[in-house]
């Protein structure tokens, strides 16, 4: 599994994932960025799946969490 922060996450190929597999725009790249302090996606090895990880850094630490009006997060997989 690699964990790769938004930062230097393809967005165009996440949000193609997400379109691919069904996801809803809880997943897409523009949706996290504009409800969440910092995320990241944890892909499988092949990155033909992943899931989007929301964090907020507080005393240093990274914390998971659901952002504001973010009803769900999903596993995104499709056969490559």
């Amino acid at each position: 599994m690699q964990l790769i922060s938004a930062d230097a996450l393809n967005k165009m190929e996440w949000d193609e994932l997400v379109r691919a597999s069904g996801g809803t725009v809880f997943s897409l790249s523009t949706y996290l960025d504009a409800t969440a302090d910092n995320w990241a996606v944890l892909f499988n090895e092949d990155h033909s799946g992943g899931i989007a990880c929301p964090f907020a850094v507080k005393g240093g630490v990274n914390i998971l969490y659901a952002p504001f009006f973010h009803r769900y997060t999903c596993l995104l997989y499709t056969s490559r």
